[in-house]
């Protein structure tokens, strides 16, 4: 994984199918969606969108 610009990033995943490639990309998202961080007495919500290409 590596930045790609602006807010921007490149996670490449060589020997897989896309549909493979797809899934381990979407858990990776959903993990990240179901972190919480938390600043004094605030929780953030994080998100991330997503899109594969070959």
């Amino acid at each position: 994984m590596c930045r790609y610009g602006g807010k921007e990033f490149v996670l490449v995943l060589p020997g897989l199918t896309q549909e493979k490639a797809f899934q381990h990309a979407e858990q990776i998202r959903l993990s990240f969606q179901a972190g919480r961080l938390e600043s004094e007495d605030k929780q953030i919500h994080t998100t991330v969108s997503g899109r594969v290409t070959a």
